[in-house]
């Protein structure tokens, strides 16, 4: 699994989640020259296509690129590039948990149908008027990214979060909507329900029940879309909480366990470590 360079130094600087951006043309380069004939894309990649074309085969389909588009990579997609035409523009990486932590209005971002885990491949072609913002926005974002300035996390959030925005705006408004399934839209309803009560609901058997259905459909359809467990998707959202709360809020250990609902720190803390594989005390640090 490739991971680029600067994205690296990134994370271990400040472990708030993972982004990078690079420009098309190293992108593409390094699933040729570092992932063999198959790259198992680990993040969200927003790949913005400026001019001439590629064609790739994502999932066993091979999908033809044009200029004047955005394409939109999900976690977990086998990627190979068959033909590469010149192409250029930009690859924005990040996962879930950069966009929650320093992204603007993340529960509208993540809770649409663009960042469902579920097969497929993205592409939204782009007017003029969205052209020119994306790329504003994308030069302001390889300029902070590659500056090396205090605080950058949370400028990077702030910008990616923005440019996610308009990028659902122009969906909906140009009616480039995606067509989901059923077991689609109830795990859609899950991560919808997971936003308001994770601090409560810690059991996979209890959004089952407020969701209508079998614990162990649940868990089925919501690992076929995703890719991960109901009962992961859980520790993952209690756990960002915790990071959030001690980056942002510098909550103290005791703090963070009683607002999470856990009924002692020491719970808290096991929990904590059975999760990320370290301590509460070491990420504080």
């Amino acid at each position: 699994m490739y991971i680029p360079p600067p994205s690296s130094q990134l994370r271990r600087e400040i472990d708030t989640g993972f982004f990078s951006i690079d420009s098309v043309e190293l992108f593409f380069k390094n699933i040729q020259d570092n992932s063999g004939p198959l790259f198992l894309n680990p993040f969200f990649t927003l790949v913005r296509v400026r001019k001439t074309a590629a064609v790739l085969r994502v999932d066993g389909e091979e999908w033809s690129m044009e200029p004047d588009m955005i394409y939109f990579f999900k976690p977990g997609q086998h990627i190979s590039l068959i033909r590469n035409e010149g192409i250029s523009g930009n690859a924005i990486s990040f996962t879930r948990e950069f966009i929650c932590l320093h992204g603007q209005a993340s529960p509208v971002i993540l809770n649409h149908v663009l960042f469902h885990q579920g097969p497929g491949f993205s592409g939204i072609k782009l007017g003029p008027e969205i052209l020119e913002m994306v790329d504003s926005l994308s030069d302001n974002l390889m300029k902070e990214f590659t500056g090396g300035l205090e605080l950058r996390c949370g400028v990077l959030g702030a910008l990616l979060g923005i440019l996610i925005v308009y990028l659902i705006r122009h969906i909906e408004i140009s009616g480039q909507l995606y067509l989901h399934s059923r077991s689609e839209e109830l795990v859609n309803r899950f991560y919808l329900l997971l936003e308001q009560e994770f601090m409560t609901y810690k059991l996979p058997g209890q959004y089952a029940a407020r969701l209508s259905v079998s614990s162990n459909y649940l868990n089925q359809m919501v690992k076929k879309v995703s890719g991960c467990s109901v009962g992961r998707h859980i520790q993952n959202r209690v756990v960002l909480e915790a990071k959030r709360m001690a980056l942002v809020n510098e909550a103290t250990m005791k703090e963070i366990s009683y607002e999470l609902g856990f009924c002692d720190p020491a719970h808290f803390s096991k929990y904590f470590k059975r999760v990320t594989g370290r301590k509460f005390s070491e990420f504080r640090k």
